[in-house]
């Protein structure tokens, strides 16, 4: 606001200095804190300087701008004493017309009393009603009257008197009317003289309004035209007593004329300020879009409705006032203010400011701006290892308006995979591979996250089983092998069921068997992934070497005697013998 008030006092400035004052102080009453101008929407303003305020937007000692309403305005501070008065002659002319105001007759150069319409004090005196002559002058007491002007103050009377243009006129050539107007407590009573004539010059007349104000009691003289018969005339205010007066020069008891002239009588104490209340700019204005949703970064066209000439309009953030957009003069026409870039959700308003007095203004109609959030990914899918079969999940998060998401494996879409996981439910080895997903949203661009791996782990599985069974001589190898696959392959063999320690190969040897090697074989084939795989059995016979527990004895014999050789081999079977003579085999034997 103090910017527009210092526009709108430079502006009353320039005006002040090509024009005439519009605010009068005399003595020591003045209103010394009122600005020239003011917008309607400005604070109100606790006035110093004088006694009692009065005018539009007053109340107490405090003025109100938007109570005054916009338009020039008078502002008066008076103490209320009439002893004495100054003259003015700087004021402006401007005659009140008169709506329904009531005609005079006047009699014997003078009119019934007529009423104020309010009390009026006149050099110390309270009045509440006037008469009028018709020779130019008003009388608050008194009845004499005469053509005949006198140089003021004089103590012969008519006195108590404010003189237009006293010297001989005839009221019957003219009109002469009066009306109080206004409201208290600043009514004034208009006594208007109207084209009334000369009584020795009825090519000329006089045309002038008496203004006697209430509460300041301050008293105007505004003059269309005063013409003359070439005699003096007197033009002043004199109290009853006729010893004091305020006159203008060269207008006491001298010839003169005038032509849209003011002349003001002013009480020693009291004072007025004409103060301009300027309009703000219309609030109404459609504004378009009411709504609307950006990308963060990107800027809004605002439409301002039928703007207004000689404003200018701009954008604003309606919480902060931050400026958004540049200012532009409106066209009488569509006005579209585009913001500056915009990455968070905000009402814009339009504040209108008149180009000429400062006066600004927000319109009422704000645009709402939802700003959508381009997609981000804050958590990538992670890499993951399982076993066929089972079930694996990937998932990302990510942030933004209007998120979509498609994965894919390898590069290439996954159908149907549209949401922010994406399951497996059962695997298998054909799953392996690269899994990412693009994520896209109300704003662009998408974004793709980083690539997953999964890697299947398959179950251990037999596919060469160890030999069904294998009969070894005592004493020789006996060799076991599986044939297996999976992921992390570990082994163990086993005897009748038992670990058999340090048996963790795919295969398994015993250098040297003994008969206590035979037995069942099995191998246990564990992995990464569960279960284990148990081999099929694989039975060890070990066949015995021949031994002879009780050798041929030897014997003597008598020729013709038969004779037997024995010998015990003991319980091992699928034996043969062979008995030898000399070393040599005997046939049959």
């Amino acid at each position: 606001m103090a910017l527009r008030k210092t526009i709108c006092n430079i502006i009353w400035t320039l005006l002040v200095a090509v024009a005439l004052p519009l605010g009068h102080a005399f003595g020591q009453c003045s209103i010394t804190n009122l600005d020239p101008a003011y917008c309607a929407d400005d604070a109100s303003i606790t006035l110093t300087g004088g006694t009692n305020y009065y005018g539009p937007g007053i109340s107490g000692s405090t003025f109100s701008p938007a109570m005054a309403g916009t338009g020039t305005h008078k502002i008066y501070t008076t103490n209320g004493a009439t002893s004495s008065y100054t003259v003015n002659t700087t004021g402006t002319f401007s005659p009140i017309t008169l709506t329904s105001p009531t005609s005079l007759t006047i009699g014997v150069s003078i009119s019934v009393p007529i009423g104020i319409g309010f009390n009026f004090d006149f050099y110390g005196n309270t009045f509440s009603s006037v008469r009028v002559f018709d020779n130019g002058f008003i009388r608050f007491s008194g009845t004499n009257a005469t053509p005949v002007p006198q140089t003021i103050p004089n103590t012969v009377p008519p006195n108590d008197i404010v003189a237009i243009a006293w010297s001989d006129l005839d009221a019957s050539t003219g009109t002469i009317r009066y009306q109080t107007m206004g409201t208290a407590p600043l009514r004034v009573l208009v006594i208007e003289y109207n084209n009334v004539q000369f009584t020795n010059n009825t090519a000329d007349y006089v045309t002038s309004q008496i203004h006697l104000h209430e509460t300041t009691n301050i008293i105007e003289i505004h003059s269309t035209h005063i013409g003359s018969d070439g005699t003096a005339q007197t033009m002043g205010i004199e109290n009853a007593a006729g010893t004091a007066a305020a006159t203008i020069a060269s207008r006491n008891n001298q010839i003169f004329t005038a032509d849209n002239d003011y002349v003001g009588f002013f009480p020693s104490c009291t004072s007025f300020q004409s103060v301009i209340v300027n309009p703000t700019p219309n609030t109404s204005l459609a504004v378009s879009p009411a709504t609307t949703s950006i990308c963060s970064g990107a800027t809004v066209g605002v439409t301002v409705a039928n703007s207004e000439a000689g404003v200018n309009y701009q954008l604003r953030n309606s919480v902060d006032n931050t400026i958004l957009s540049s200012s532009l003069a409106g066209t009488g026409g569509n006005l579209v203010l585009t913001s500056s870039a915009i990455t968070s959700s905000l009402s814009i308003k339009v504040t209108a400011t008149n180009a000429t007095t400062g006066c600004d203004a927000d319109l009422t109609n704000m645009v709402n701006v939802t700003v959508n959030t381009p997609p981000a990914i804050t958590v990538p899918p992670a890499t993951q290892a399982v076993c066929a079969g089972s079930a694996v999940t990937f998932s990302v998060t990510a942030t933004g308006t209007g998120l979509s998401y498609q994965w894919r494996k390898d590069g290439s879409n996954i159908a149907g995979a549209n949401s922010s996981s994406y399951t497996i439910a059962t695997t298998a080895a054909g799953d392996a591979g690269s899994y990412d997903v693009i994520v896209s949203g109300t704003c662009t661009p998408p974004v793709t996250s980083s690539a997953a791996t999964l890697t299947i782990n398959a179950l251990p599985a037999i596919t060469a089983q160890p030999v069904a069974s294998q009969s070894i001589c005592e004493g020789s190898a006996a060799n076991f092998s599986v044939t297996a696959t999976g992921t992390g392959l570990t082994y163990q063999w086993k005897k009748n069921g038992i670990d058999i320690g340090g048996a963790n190969a795919s295969s398994y040897s015993i250098p040297a068997t003994t008969t206590s090697s035979a037995g069942t074989y099995t191998v246990v084939v564990s992995g990464t992934c569960s279960p284990s795989v148990t081999s099929s059995a694989s039975d060890l016979i070990i066949q015995e070497r021949p031994e002879i527990v009780t050798g041929p004895a030897t014997q003597t014999v008598c020729t013709g005697q038969s004779v037997t050789f024995s010998v015990n081999a003991g319980a091992t079977t699928g034996v043969t013998y062979q008995w030898r003579k000399g070393g040599s085999n005997i046939a049959g034997a």
